[in-house]
């Protein structure tokens, strides 16, 4: 089945790439500088499709037109199986994804799947109802899209090393507190009358307590990864620092507006920015990044400025301003890959 529907799509004109990997194979046309690819995967070959592996195909594969630029691309997958429920096992997460019953030769579009897809609806249904096709009639097609095979997840040196920065900063504060409190917090007095200006940065990898640093590198943790992995190591690094400096900046200016001249410390700032940057990387992706939804990162940050506000001793006008400006940076840094993944794109 998986075969004929193949040959009836190149005798249309479709074009194919060879992904290399068993029980899958893409086909495409190319529309007003956008890709409508097609994914076929097979889930009961040998070996067959898993949920894992179609996943991360669809989620590293990087589409390039012959001059090497990156292309916007909607996918859709289609799996064929003869149970259904496998089937729907290995797409459960795909949103743009229908199967092919190949027992009964025929579609299943589950509600909440996407109904149509540039027409392809009917084109499977054709290919299904028609007789199966030779070999031999099927005209060599010349390829003009390459695609790069999925590679290991880039490993986030930069997210590690900050990681690395504030322990080691907590854990001299044990032994010397006096020393890099008084020479690293943000003390606007300091700042403004002894030009201390270095504590703009130094203030974001220092700690007041055990709690105050496990609950950022928590966020840092599980956060920075995913960004780093979309913005690059540099582009994160930049984030990190500029939202840490973003966050003092609007401490500085509520500080001088309430008369409250109380040193402040914390990587909240730029953890926050990290939460602005992914906020709009979700937003750039149609409002959905991996397993985060829009829903689920507003709820986050929600609930992230309501502990603070609700906290005592918490510097709230740093959250805010590294929120406001992780996001901004974030827009200014992120560009969006032609992958796979614009299957968020509705038709």
């Amino acid at each position: 089945m998986k075969t004929k529907i193949e040959r009836y799509l190149e005798r249309k004109g479709f074009q194919r790439l060879y992904a290399n990997i068993p029980g899958l194979s893409v086909y495409f046309t190319i529309e007003n500088s956008y890709i409508n690819a097609f994914v076929m995967a097979d889930a009961d070959g040998e070996p067959g499709v898993t949920k894992e592996l179609l996943d991360s195909f669809l989620e590293k594969s990087d589409w390039k037109a012959p001059n090497g630029e990156t292309i916007d691309v909607h996918a859709l997958s289609v799996i064929f199986s003869a149970d259904v429920e496998k089937a729907r096992a290995v797409g459960e997460s795909q949103t743009f994804c229908w199967y092919i019953d190949t027992i009964k030769e025929e579609l299943v579009i589950d509600e909440g799947k996407c109904e149509d897809f540039y027409g392809m609806k009917s084109v499977l249904n054709d290919a299904i109802k028609t007789e199966e096709i030779l070999p031999e009639d099927i005209s060599d097609i010349k390829n003009e899209v390459t695609i790069e095979q999925p590679v290991a997840r880039r490993i986030p040196y930069v997210n590690y090393g900050l990681l690395i920065a504030n322990l080691v900063l907590y854990f001299l504060c044990i032994f010397n507190s006096e020393f890099f409190y008084g020479q690293g917090a943000f003390d606007l007095v300091l700042v403004i009358n002894e030009h201390d200006w270095y504590r703009f940065i130094t203030s974001v990898f220092l700690h007041a307590d055990v709690y105050h640093l496990s609950g950022n590198m928590i966020y840092l943790y599980t956060l920075g990864d995913i960004v780093e992995r979309e913005l690059g190591h540099v582009k994160y690094f930049v984030l990190y620092m500029l939202s840490g400096l973003a966050g003092n900046i609007m401490s500085m200016a509520f500080s001088i507006v309430m008369n409250d001249f109380t040193p402040s410390l914390g990587a909240s700032g730029a953890i926050f920015g990290i939460t602005g940057a992914l906020l709009w990387i979700v937003i750039r992706n149609r409002g959905r990044h991996e397993e985060i939804t829009i829903p689920k990162i507003i709820f986050l940050i929600a609930y992230s400025l309501y502990n603070g506000f609700v906290s005592t001793n918490v510097d709230n006008a740093a959250h805010v301003g590294g929120l406001i400006g992780g996001f901004v940076l974030a827009i200014l840094l992120y560009r969006k890959k032609g992958k796979a993944k614009e299957r968020g794109r509705k038709p």
